[in-house]
């Protein structure tokens, strides 16, 4: 084996690891987001109660939580590379949902709808 294939590989596997590391700060960071947000979304127009913030904030972790296994086994089955994608793709939609919600009960399968997507 060259080295020059040595590097290739080493090069791909560098750009692999910081797409996925930067796929982790992106699912704790929406997390962080939405908790430092909770004063604003309290004052919005929206004007949540108390245990509707709660849903807000814990929507997301909650399915996140939920189909990290099955997302592993999904990506093992059918392919990583597809089900990130896909993952990503469900993810962003429901960011775009929560960020034009009408109404706290949008907002919330919305953030639901984000957590399914992230971990695939």
């Amino acid at each position: 084996m060259s080295t020059v294939t040595l590097e290739a590989g080493r090069a791909a596997r560098t750009r692999i690891m910081a797409v996925m590391a930067a796929s982790v700060v992106l699912a704790v960071a929406l997390v962080a987001a939405v908790n430092l947000a909770i004063p604003t979304l309290a004052a919005s127009g929206l004007r949540p109660s108390q245990s509707q913030i709660l849903w807000i904030v814990d929507a997301y972790v909650i399915v996140f939580a939920c189909l990290l296994i099955p997302a592993g086994a999904a990506g093992d089955r059918f392919g990583r590379k597809g089900v990130l994608l896909a993952g990503l793709g469900v993810f962003a939609a429901g960011c775009l949902a929560a960020a034009l919600a009408p109404d706290v009960g949008t907002l919330i399968a919305a953030r639901a709808l984000s957590g399914a997507g992230r971990p695939w």
